[in-house]
């Protein structure tokens, strides 16, 4: 599971849009503690309603590793399928998070939370270490071309 897990963490980190992926590694270095002190759904609700397009990215990867990716389910299928079904009468593409979170018992809510916490280690971990890459090829692209 961490090998998967790690594997979508790393796929995000590189999909991630250029012009704002400092912003997302800074974001990214914060949630955790976001999560702890306010809670999943008020972190998660603050990621969605934030406005910038970092906090949409890292709400749209966490929503889609855990309502989709993940090879545990968090949730009842139900639950997500209700959600889908709803989502699409309304013209949008996927299930909310925050709404299936809602429906969630206290089970499913606990194993989410945790799993979230999993994921942003290692989105974390691998977000950190493109950054300093990206910031040492700079330095050495700056030093060529003096």
């Amino acid at each position: 599971m961490s090998m998967h897990r790690a594997s979508y963490a790393d796929l995000c980190i590189k999909k991630c849009d250029p012009t704002v992926f400092d912003r997302y590694v800074a974001l990214l270095k914060g949630f955790p503690t976001a999560l702890y002190t306010l809670g999943m759904g008020q972190a998660l609700a603050y990621l969605r309603e934030k406005g910038g397009p970092e906090y949409g990215i890292l709400y749209g990867d966490i929503a889609r590793w855990i309502l989709t990716d993940a090879p545990s389910s968090y949730f009842e299928k139900s639950k997500v399928a209700e959600k889908e079904e709803k989502s699409k009468s309304n013209g949008e593409n996927e299930a909310d998070l925050l709404c299936v979170i809602f429906k969630s018992s206290q089970e499913e809510y606990i194993a989410a939370q945790e799993e979230i916490l999993e994921l942003l280690y290692w989105m974390k971990k691998l977000a950190v270490i493109a950054q300093k890459v990206q910031q040492n090829n700079n330095e050495a692209g700056q030093k060529d071309g003096q």
